[in-house]
């Protein structure tokens, strides 16, 4: 993945929220590397998942390391992490 580079070229951000989501997660992230466009980072706001969620978002870090963040939050529903 590109990094913004302050050109003119659109940058954005891919926000995915997460809580113990590692069932749906590789098809997400999936999804989103296989978008042709490339100026964007991918952000993970986490609720304190307990299964593999932050694994998979931890390898996908390590392949993307300048496009990949990832917050944790304490549990508070979608609509908080989404707020965050």
């Amino acid at each position: 993945m590109k990094t913004h580079d302050d050109s003119k070229t659109p940058f954005f951000t891919v926000v995915t929220c997460t809580f113990n989501s590692a069932r749906y997660l590789e098809e997400n992230i999936a999804s989103v590397e296989g978008q042709t466009y490339r100026n964007f980072e991918h952000v993970f706001i986490d609720a304190f998942s307990s299964d593999e969620t932050l694994r998979i978002i931890q390898d996908y870090k390590k392949r993307c390391p300048d496009n990949v963040k990832v917050f944790q939050f304490p549990p508070k529903g979608i609509s908080n992490a989404m707020n965050e």
